[in-house]
C-alpha cells in the first residue's frame, strides 16, 4: 500500500509523499480508532480542546489528509482490463485477500454461523445495497462465517449473481442456499 500510495501521489501531484509501511499501519490504526470514537468532522481529532493523543500523536493532521488523498492498494495500470471487467472489487482485492487469509488462519470450530452484514458505505459504488432491517442499512453486503464468540473466520463480499460459484439450477437454492453452499466449503 505504501508504494502504491507513493506512485499515486506522483501521478496526481508530481511529487511523492514518501510513505512507509509503518506509517500506513499507523494511518490505518488511527482511521479504525476514529471509526469507533466518532467526531462530526475528522479535523476535530487534532483540535486542542478535543484532541485524542492516540490520533494526534500518531501523525499530524496535514500528513493524515495527504496520505488519505493519495491512498491506493493497487496501481491501476498494473491491473489488466480483463481483471477490471471481471472483478468489481479489483481496486481493493489485495487488501481483501490479506484480510480473508487472516480470517482463514483462525481456529476453525465445528459449529459456525453464516450471516449477512452490511459494511457501512455511503459513497459512490454500484454494489451498494439498501437493507432496511440493518442498523446501518446502506453499504456493501457481506456474507460471513463466524464462530460462536463472533469472530469472523471467512467472508465473501456480495457482488451480485457472480459472487458465488454456479450451482445446478435444479437445486433451486436461491441466494441464501447458494451462500450457505459456497461458504460451507
Amino acid at each position: 500500500m505504501s508504494s502504491c500510495t507513493d506512485i499515486n501521489s506522483v501521478a496526481r501531484s508530481g511529487k511523492s509523499i514518501n510513505t512507509t509501511a509503518a506509517e500506513i499501519e499507523r494511518f490505518l490504526g488511527a482511521t479504525v480508532f476514529m471509526s469507533s470514537v466518532r467526531y462530526p468532522r475528522i479535523k476535530m481529532y487534532w483540535q486542542r480542546a478535543l484532541q485524542i493523543p492516540l490520533v494526534c500523536g500518531t501523525m499530524t493532521r496535514d500528513r493524515y489528509f495527504k496520505i488519505r488523498s493519495s491512498l491506493k492498494v493497487v496501481v491501476d495500470t498494473d491491473v489488466s482490463d480483463d481483471v477490471k471487467k471481471d472483478d468489481s472489487l479489483w481496486k481493493v482485492r489485495p487488501l481483501l485477500d490479506r484480510i480473508r487469509t487472516g480470517c482463514l488462519n483462525q481456529v476453525q470450530p465445528a459449529v459456525v454461523s453464516i450471516d449477512e452484514q452490511i459494511i457501512p458505505f455511503t459513497g459512490m459504488c454500484r454494489m451498494k445495497q439498501y437493507v432496511p432491517q440493518k442498523p446501518n442499512p446502506i453499504g456493501l453486503k457481506n456474507f460471513v462465517v463466524a464462530r460462536p464468540d463472533g469472530l469472523v473466520v471467512d467472508f465473501v463480499v456480495y457482488r451480485g449473481a457472480n459472487s458465488f460459484r454456479p450451482v445446478p439450477l435444479e437445486l433451486k437454492l436461491g441466494v441464501g442456499g447458494t451462500v450457505v453452499a459456497h461458504l460451507s466449503d
